[in-house]
């Protein structure tokens, strides 16, 4: 060691030979060279009174800088830690500084830990923390905890702690500490409490609303799940009626990009709601004031074209058509009637379909009230006039029972030129027309119901505002419609003897074959019309364009 009056200083380290020993004054360009680029743990010893100071830096010329300037007073801040302050009342030629080694830069912390456990006497030399590397142990004299309770800080002193912080990104390893943080109740509190009817600014919100999370801290939010202790909070919240109101106002009249709903929809798809959810569902109780709210509430005429044209061509499965009609099982074409509490008038209507063209009322609204019995718009009671089981007595009563001839002549002047006749549908923006064969199968390509097909045939009127309904007759049809009375009874007399005659049927795609002992029993199964069955077996011509249709020939 060349220094030797410096032995009896540094005789007690433990029997560890220091690296480098300089004097902080003489040696000040010899201590910048030497620790230029390196890391390691240092000793700083007062010569006068034995106190040191242990500490470490991963850039040792940099660190030691900062001791060997503390004399010039204008530069640096005021006093800072015990260290600091000793410098200044004795002064850089009063101190020695000891390099104790010399290590890699993850090896600091532990380092110096060793060496402040092995040489420092806490409460008599320099260092105040117990720990290297924090400030965990230490404590605030009361003198000093006055001065920093109510200390605010200046614009200046805000923006340069903010410019320091921005941009830096915590370790895994302190993310972990974060995350298993559990703060107690009464830090809770006193955290609520002083949050508690704080505003932001109206640069802060702007910030906010701009603001727009990664795909990544999306997918974070997603999948982190939500606490026991929260879930119960959120289910017994009440939300006051102020809040409710500022949802409203805020809510009202936005509406969501395309690129959102596009979002929303991939995310809906395929997802079920639970059992238990659909059971809170069934047995909600819908106050009457929001049924009086969904009745009044109307959809404008642009909201009822966007959801025709997204029907428009859409066919349902074979799952859900299985539903509907399992859910419609013992309803449909049973009669409702509806009574007026306030007036007591009382309307009877042939089927819920009926009910709900003449009232304006939804479908499911007339079958919920129907089931429940609760009141429907605040005025009406529905009930249904007839059981299945009363329904199934009147059919039994029927079964067997003969028409007259006279009834059978007003079913077919009501039912001539419709039943089973083709129809066509026209788009009257596209120019795209289509043929059917029957109304049936006109439902089920474009998802309107028989009535609203037939009406708008024989009304003229658009159907899903684009598309335009006619009847297609065959030439046979309008030449008996066309025909003398005297040529009519040609006509049914040249059809005598056929009428009861058996059909083959070939479908032309699959090559299957059916018969029907009578074009009567054809007409019900295929769903075409008796005079287009035979007009097709005598020309030949194809039914529906997949059908060849012959009489059997009994020889």
């Amino acid at each position: 060691m060349k220094n030797q009056k410096y032995k009896d200083l540094v005789a007690d380290l433990k029997g560890k030979k220091p690296e480098a020993v300089y004097c902080l004054l003489r040696d000040r360009v010899k201590i910048l060279r030497e620790t230029r680029g390196k890391s390691g743990v240092y000793c700083i010893i007062n010569k006068t009174n034995g106190r040191r100071y242990v500490g470490s830096s991963v850039h040792l010329a940099k660190r030691l800088a900062y001791y060997l300037s503390i004399n010039n007073s204008t530069v640096l801040p005021p006093a800072r830690s015990a260290i600091y302050n000793s410098i200044k009342k004795y002064g850089l030629g009063n101190f020695i500084l000891v390099i104790i080694e010399t290590c890699e830069a993850e090896s600091c912390i532990a380092q110096e830990q060793h060496y402040i456990d092995t040489l420092i006497n806490m409460g008599k030399d320099y260092n105040l923390n117990p720990k290297a590397g924090s400030w965990l142990g230490f404590k605030h004299s009361p003198a000093t905890l006055a001065k920093l309770t109510g200390r605010k800080r200046s614009a200046v002193t805000i923006k340069k702690i903010g410019d320091s912080l921005r941009g830096r990104k915590h370790s895994e390893a302190t993310l972990a500490l974060l995350r298993g943080l559990r703060r107690s109740q009464e830090t809770k509190d006193k955290i609520g409490a002083a949050s508690r009817g704080r505003k932001h600014s109206e640069a802060t919100l702007a910030k906010l609303r701009g603001r727009k999370h990664s795909e990544a801290a999306l997918v974070k939010i997603g999948e982190r799940p939500c606490s026991e202790l929260a879930l119960a909070k959120l289910k017994g919240r009440v939300v006051s009626e102020e809040t409710r109101a500022k949802l409203s106002a805020a809510l009202t009249g936005r509406k969501l990009s395309e690129e959102t709903r596009a979002k929303l929809s991939a995310i809906a798809k395929g997802r079920k709601a639970s059992e238990a959810t659909l059971a809170k569902l069934r047995g909600r109780v819908v106050s009457e004031e929001t049924r009086a709210k969904l009745s009044d509430k109307k959809a404008s005429a642009e909201a009822r074209a966007k959801m025709r044209a997204v029907r428009l061509g859409k066919a349902h499965s074979e799952e859900t058509r299985a539903k509907m009609r399992a859910a419609a099982a013992g309803k449909v074409g049973t009669g409702i009637a509806v009574t007026n509490v306030k007036t007591g008038e009382v309307q009877e209507f042939a089927s819920i379909g009926k009910a709900v063209r003449a009232l304006g009322f939804g479908l499911s609204m007339i079958k919920n009230r129907a089931e429940s019995g609760a009141l429907m718009g605040d005025a009406y009671v529905v009930k249904y006039m007839e059981s299945a089981e009363t329904r199934a007595k009147i059919s039994a009563v029927r079964l067997g029972k003969t028409a007259s001839e006279e009834t059978r002549a007003k079913m077919r002047a009501a039912a001539a030129g419709k039943v089973g006749m083709e129809i066509v549908v026209t788009n009257v923006k596209t120019g795209e027309t289509q043929e059917f064969a029957s109304i049936g199968k006109a439902v089920r390509a474009l998802g309107f119901s028989p009535f609203v097909i037939k009406s708008r045939a024989e009304s003229g009127a658009l159907l899903g505002d684009t598309c335009v309904v006619k009847y297609m007759e065959s030439a046979e049809t309008q030449a008996e419609k066309t025909a003398s009375e005297e040529t009519r009874a040609i006509i049914r007399a040249a059809a005598a003897g056929r009428v009861a005659m058996e059909i083959v049927v070939t479908n032309v795609k699959t090559g299957e074959t059916q018969e029907f002992a009578s074009i009567g029993k054809a007409v019900r199964d295929l769903g075409f019309s008796p005079f287009v069955i035979k007009s097709r077996a005598e020309s030949g011509a194809l039914m529906g364009d997949t059908y060849v249709v012959r009489f059997k020939d009994k020889s």
